[in-house]
């Protein structure tokens, strides 16, 4: 059952690390860096990644699934410690988050589409590991979304 959380988690970072390259790039900015001859290998962008890196999305994630898998389900109070700690040596960092977590601020006009991908491993996890049902699922994915972008 395991190996599907691990698979949804693999291909969530695969996504971020091909994807992180190319944040906050216009078009245009995409095409004169990466598809002109010799093809350059994925690197660069805005945060100056290395090739094979990953975002803070996919950190949390793992995170994430750490605090589930170490608690056998959601523990608000043991996940909001690992964030926090995570936050104060991130690499990369939403500007939301690291409010929320470091100043105790929260956006409440704030999207948080990193919020969503931390919470995958979450669904598949709390679904085909712990066996909990759709309305238990959507609360824990509520209080995990809460920790950063409480605006539900």
């Amino acid at each position: 059952m395991l190996h599907s959380t691990l698979r949804t988690l693999l291909g969530l970072a695969v996504g971020d690390a091909y994807g992180i390259h190319f944040e906050f790039m216009s078009a245009e900015d995409i095409s004169k860096i990466y598809m002109k001859p010799p093809q350059r290998s994925l690197g660069e962008g805005i945060f100056k990644f290395e090739a094979g890196d990953f975002s803070d999305d996919t950190e949390m994630a793992l995170l994430t699934l750490y605090s589930l898998m170490h608690n056998l389900g959601v523990k608000t109070k043991h996940l909001k410690q690992l964030y926090t700690l995570w936050a104060y040596h991130a690499k990369d960092i939403g500007i939301q988050t690291k409010k929320a977590l470091l100043e105790d601020e929260f956006d409440a006009s704030g999207e948080g589409n990193g919020a969503l991908m931390r919470i995958l491993p979450c669904v598949v996890y709390l679904h085909e590991v712990l066996g909990q049902n759709n309305t238990r699922i959507k609360e824990s994915i509520r209080t995990i979304s809460a920790i950063t972008h409480d605006n539900t």
